[in-house]
């Protein structure tokens, strides 16, 4: 799994905990969750900080400070936000990577 800022409202371990030691499925989930999560960001980020936040991500991805900006600049709560994405996120690949055990 791929460190960045957020990783503490993720909860990537339950996805672990499910899906073993499958690397190649962690990775695919890891990917598909980031994706959303930039979604989720972007989403409440004005635009004229989306270069900040991405050049700056870019550089450094697990840089909490990107996270303390978030939460100064975003619209909404943006931890919650990223917690309630992921949840959803999460819960749906789960759903497909048991049914297809």
């Amino acid at each position: 799994m791929t460190k960045r800022f957020y990783d503490n409202l993720i909860f990537f371990e339950e996805i672990v905990a499910v899906v073993g030691n499958k690397k190649d499925i962690l990775k695919i989930i890891d990917d598909t969750l980031h994706t959303h999560i930039l979604d989720e960001i972007l989403s409440h980020l004005p635009k004229h900080y989306h270069g900040t936040f991405l050049t700056h991500f870019q550089n450094n991805p697990t840089d909490i400070n990107l996270l303390e900006f978030l939460k100064k600049e975003a619209r909404e709560d943006i931890e919650k936000v990223i917690a309630m994405r992921a949840k959803r996120v999460k819960k749906e690949l789960l759903t497909e990577v048991k049914k297809n055990k």
